[in-house]
């Protein structure tokens, strides 16, 4: 209590809690059994029992492990091939959701398992799916570098208007111009940059 740890998860499974100077707090005994995928969801509290490590390992299983040393292992994913991982509130509750996708589905979970929901797409996912927010409302940002094509879609799976643009990496939105306008930020196959204004 009142100390501030640092969590390491290292590419074996293991987890330690560090100080500041790096020297160990906590070396916990339990570990992932297969190496974590992506990111790692580190969930914060005030007492130790309801701080927890959550990752997703190689074998699609959701284990949550907290930092007294209780293994949870949740539920496994239903993906093929676990391509893309991260973690955000999507449906903004106030809870974290596990963002995972394959090469052509997304799918939402909260960290118990239930589907918030899912959809399939047309092009091959690369890159980690990325959300947006725009006035208390939640999007979903991918990539198909094979189709020179960017996408942004609502959590029904429908795209905004004017996606999909061309483009072949993880894109960025914002007004960078402060004209009440957004911008999207991208770079196509040859290297070259695009800046896309979005259309209210």
């Amino acid at each position: 209590k009142n100390k501030d740890y640092l969590i390491a998860v290292y590419s074996d499974g293991s987890i330690k809690a560090l100080d500041r100077k790096g020297s160990i707090r906590i070396n916990l005994k339990s570990n992932f059994n297969f190496k974590p995928i992506g990111k790692t969801l580190v969930h914060e509290s005030s007492d130790l029992e309801n701080s927890y490590v959550l990752a997703v390992t190689a074998n699609n299983e959701v284990v949550e492990i907290s930092l007294t040393d209780k293994k949870t292992r949740m539920f496994d994913m239903q993906l093929d091939t676990l391509n893309s991982l991260t973690f955000a509130d999507v449906d903004l509750d106030g809870s974290t959701e596990i963002i995972a996708s394959d090469s052509n589905q997304i799918i939402v979970y909260k960290t118990d398992g239930n589907v918030v929901f899912e959809y399939r797409i047309d092009a091959p996912l690369e890159f980690t799916v990325n959300t947006y927010k725009f006035e208390e409302t939640m999007y979903l940002g991918y990539v198909s570098t094979s189709l020179n094509k960017i996408y942004l879609t609502n959590l029904k799976g429908e795209l905004t208007n004017g996606f999909p643009m061309n483009g072949t990496t993880p894109f960025t939105i914002s007004d960078i111009n402060k004209d009440g306008r957004f911008n999207v930020i991208t770079v196509n196959e040859k290297g070259v940059l695009f800046n896309y204004t979005l259309e209210n």
